[in-house]
């Protein structure tokens, strides 16, 4: 994920840590004086779950629990980071591998049609929405 903003990096880090997410491989770059991305902070980092709050769950036929749980943060997970971050500046920048989202009217605009994409396979879809822990499953420790 790249983000242009103006917010800080410790403000970014209070948020995604009252969240339970790491700012995984984090990278900044200063910022330039002219362009698009104009007096914005540059930043590049994946979003990685430390608890299982906002953590991605698959569906695997091959476990006993039905899920398996992912070392990524689920659709719900980067909404809602991505809305606190639009909460601090609504004019951010977020570049994801699933769309570009220039500020917070476009993203609240667009952000929902992305969680139908599918993350699973054309035998057993999965929308990245609905990848998540269901309120009843248990995992089994191994």
């Amino acid at each position: 994920m790249h983000l242009f903003t103006t917010v800080s990096e410790p403000d970014l880090r209070q948020i995604a840590s009252s969240m339970a997410i790491d700012l995984y491989q984090f990278d900044s770059e200063p910022p330039v004086s002219r362009g698009k991305y104009a007096d914005r902070n540059r930043y590049r980092f994946l979003l990685r779950p430390l608890g299982d709050a906002y953590r991605l769950i698959r569906e695997d036929a091959y476990t006993r629990s039905g899920y398996r749980r992912v070392w990524a943060v689920s659709w719900r997970g980067h909404r809602d980071f991505m809305r606190a971050v639009y909460a601090l500046d609504q004019w951010a920048t977020f570049r994801t591998a699933i769309d570009t989202w220039t500020d917070v009217y476009d993203f609240e605009g667009r952000h929902e049609a992305s969680g139908d994409r599918n993350i699973g396979s054309m035998i057993h879809p999965q929308s990245y929405r609905h990848a998540e822990m269901p309120a009843d499953a248990e995992f089994i420790a191994v």
